[in-house]
């Protein structure tokens, strides 16, 4: 079920992507082109030769109301109520975190034992405890095993093994799949399935710190995604299917 409702999510926010961008595309209120900013959607600086992702607002209200799914047993409403189906020691997170003000999202580990708590304003908790500030996103594992997960503060990409945020960055570990490419830039998002973490910087290129084998990647064709918004995976293997190993199943990226 988890995993239908990975899948789920995942297609429903594509799918919100698309239809907002074909409406914010056809015409404005005076029947002019619609815009979404630069040539191509994009900022072009010719100062620097470079070029930044100019993501529209309406792809940003789709991007926002995603942050309110947690992919388990958490629901973050607009006003900062969270609803939840845990049991009782599972639903103290909710009543710690119902309290912080502006709460934009929960990133929570599959059975709910670890959760932080991301503000408007940057700020990263872990139950009372401000743990991080200047942090744009966050995602933690979805499995049961080796909970962990990464967190961009500044423009370093941290690792959480648990509750625990480590100083080191672990940047280099984030790599273009099929050129090696080490991730560069100034990274703005990042997402999540299994131990499968996939990060956007701001010119819209997507870099990957995969748990297992790159092998299955490597056959996709997604490495050639250019001026990305937002992307994400979901990968279904073996034991999810009631089958012995971890070979996988399916496999998706998309943007």
């Amino acid at each position: 079920m988890r995993n239908f409702k990975r899948f789920l999510c995942l297609f429903l926010a594509v799918l919100a992507i698309f239809a907002f961008t074909a409406c914010g595309s056809d015409s404005d209120n005076n029947g002019n082109g619609g815009n979404t900013g630069g040539s191509g959607g994009k900022d072009s600086n010719k100062g620097n030769g470079s070029s930044v992702v100019n993501i529209s607002a309406d792809i940003k209200s789709a991007m926002k109301a995603s942050d309110h799914l947690t992919g388990t047993y958490f629901f973050l409403a607009d006003d900062g109520t969270i609803y939840t189906l845990a049991d009782k020691s599972e639903k103290g997170f909710a009543d710690v975190y119902t309290k912080l003000p502006n709460v934009r999202k929960l990133s929570l580990s599959n059975i709910g034992t670890v959760v932080f708590a991301l503000t408007d304003n940057g700020n990263l908790y872990y139950k009372e405890e401000k743990v991080a500030s200047d942090v744009k996103d966050i995602s933690y594992c979805t499995t049961n095993s080796n909970i962990e997960g990464y967190c961009i503060v500044g423009n370093d990409i941290i690792w959480i093994n648990r509750e625990q945020l480590y100083e080191v960055p672990k940047t280099d570990e984030f790599k273009n799949v099929i050129t090696g490419d080490k991730a560069s830039g100034n990274f703005v998002s990042i997402e999540v399935d299994k131990h499968d973490f996939v990060v956007l910087n701001d010119k819209g290129d997507v870099f990957m710190n995969i748990g297992g084998s790159s092998d299955a990647y490597n056959e996709l064709d997604f490495s050639n995604f250019k001026d990305m918004a937002l992307v994400d995976i979901a990968k279904l293997t073996g034991n999810d299917i009631g089958k012995l190993g971890v070979d996988i199943a399916a496999l998706t990226v998309a943007g």
